[in-house]
């Protein structure tokens, strides 16, 4: 067979060979599009202080003890006030939050600024809050690894809330995207 696409007949699937290596950047990041992923905002504070960020990386690590890991750039312009260690809040953003994405992943609008939009408070860990958000995980910051361009944070969860009626914000093929009404409602 060729080093080509080919398709099965049991599948009808087209089946891509993988050759060993190391896959470039571009090729990984055209794959994890296809991905759907949440949509939270990592939000941090250190005294008066506090920053945040758009992510999409993020999941469950434990439910015994409640942990959790983030994937943070290493570029973002909260990092360093992420590195100084201390608390973490991962509020997954609901539905028609685009606006609220878009301002914490942006250039143009930094640090408390970011705040100046949505209804923030101080979570019981100290870390800022969305009140309206589809879920919230406020933790202590127990490891930061070295992933490469993004470091790995390990969350101990002190606290988690979820909205009842609160339906996650998507993120796919560089658009936001929801779930559809009957994928939804089967939960």
């Amino acid at each position: 067979m060729s080093a080509q696409a080919r398709m099965t007949d049991e599948s009808r699937h087209a089946v891509v060979p993988v050759g060993f290596g190391r896959a470039s950047a571009e090729a990984f990041k055209a794959g994890m599009r296809r991905v759907a992923q949440g949509v939270a905002i990592a939000s941090v504070a250190r005294g008066a202080e506090r920053g945040g960020l758009t992510i999409s990386s993020f999941a469950s690590l434990s439910a015994e003890p409640p942990r959790m890991l983030a994937c943070i750039n290493n570029t973002a312009g909260a990092f360093p006030l992420l590195q100084r260690g201390g608390n973490l809040a991962i509020n997954v953003l609901a539905q028609g939050q685009e606006a609220l994405a878009l301002r914490f992943s942006s250039s143009s609008v930094k640090g408390e600024a970011r705040f100046d939009e949505g209804a923030w408070l101080a979570g019981r860990s100290g870390a800022p809050v969305l009140q309206d958000a589809a879920a919230v995980f406020e933790g202590r910051i127990k490891d930061m690894i070295d992933g490469g361009s993004h470091t790995i944070v390990v969350l101990d969860v002190v606290e988690a809330c979820a909205s009842p009626d609160g339906k996650a914000l998507l993120y796919v093929d560089g658009r936001f995207a929801t779930l559809g009404a009957e994928a939804a409602d089967e939960r």
